[in-house]
């Protein structure tokens, strides 16, 4: 998995402001893949929904 993320994070450039927001949208959906799906944090689809609406927006 170490290397899967590695390869991934590594077109993440967060040398501007359009890059840290990449980056920032793209941790933010692993963390709350990882919370629903690994940790079994019950997120109803609306509010699934909703977190990558922000998500979303955030990217611009």
């Amino acid at each position: 998995m170490q290397n899967w993320y590695l390869v991934r994070m590594d077109n993440l450039d967060a040398d501007d402001r359009e890059g840290r927001q990449r980056r920032l949208a793209y941790l933010a959906a692993e963390g709350a893949f990882l919370l629903r799906n690994l940790v079994g944090l019950k997120i109803d689809d609306d509010k699934w929904a909703s977190i990558f609406h922000d998500i979303d927006e955030l990217m611009g």
